[in-house]
């Protein structure tokens, strides 16, 4: 198989987002940039230089009724723990069945070129509330996250060998049993009064950093991404400014580098 450069990486993911960007339009449902990729529309008006992903948030009603309705047929479908043996992941991926993807984790499943798509989900709008929510989910998500998480030399051999240790005392868990609690208590706020803030609190990677006012997200602004337009939170600034600070400056150069570990590859009857 013929692995993917960066240039052809990055135009089927931008394939895939403009199929969910017209399908959502056409179902009126609502995805907003995120993170990283939101970061990139506003500085950069595209992708981070040194970024080869694109995330989206999408909230909880939304998420479930685009995993619903998407259709699985075509050159893209949507991948998650419901429909997918051996997912790990309480998010859901949108991705190319014209491509193969390896990732560095534990167990790897069958993956294309993707698009990662958070659910966004209502959480108490007191800190008290807040903190009992995550600690219910701070146990669940760690093990999770040990149970996917590969040996590397750049650890000890001791880290290494303890990381093998808890990973085979952890074996007997089900990642579907974890990943239903997670699923479970992430979305037990939505539809409750003194719950208007948002966070992707089933993975929660920028912790309190990643916690909006629902106001922020109350509608949708259009951003220029790689040459088109698409849907971002009209508070953008203020999402953005609470998860980075200055956005707007640039990480030192040592840091100008990818987080993802993964190679892509076109599968062997595509046809460029």
């Amino acid at each position: 198989m013929k692995q993917l450069s960066t240039q052809e990486l990055r135009a089927e993911q931008l394939m895939i987002l403009d199929t969910i960007d017209a399908f959502c339009r056409e179902h009126n449902l609502r995805y907003f940039l995120h993170a990283g990729t939101l970061i990139g529309a506003v500085r950069h008006h595209g992708y981070i230089p040194w970024d080869d992903d694109i995330d989206l948030g999408m909230p909880r009603a939304d998420f479930e009724r685009f995993l619903a309705e998407f259709p699985q047929t075509g050159p893209f479908r949507v991948v998650h723990a419901g429909n997918t043996p051996g997912y790990y992941l309480a998010s859901a991926k949108v991705i190319s069945e014209r491509t193969v993807l390896i990732e560095q984790v534990v167990d790897p499943i069958p993956l294309g070129v993707f698009v990662d798509l958070f659910p966004l989900d209502a959480i108490p709008d007191s800190e008290a509330g807040l903190n009992r929510l995550n600690l219910s989910l701070i146990v669940p998500r760690n093990l999770l996250l040990l149970k996917n998480t590969l040996r590397s030399s750049s650890r000890s051999a001791l880290k290494n060998a303890v990381l093998r240790a808890s990973q085979l005392l952890l074996r007997p868990i089900p990642t579907r049993f974890l990943l239903r609690r997670i699923d479970r208590r992430s979305r037990s706020c939505n539809g409750k009064p003194h719950c208007s803030r948002l966070a992707c609190i089933c993975a929660f990677t920028y912790g309190k950093r990643e916690v909006f006012p629902g106001t922020d997200y109350k509608e949708a602004a259009e951003l220029p991404f790689e040459g088109k337009l698409y849907s971002a939170p009209i508070g953008y600034h203020s999402v953005l400014s609470r998860m980075y600070g200055d956005y707007m400056k640039l990480p030192p150069a040592e840091k100008q580098v990818t987080h993802h570990d993964f190679t892509a590859y076109w599968r062997k009857d595509h046809t460029e």
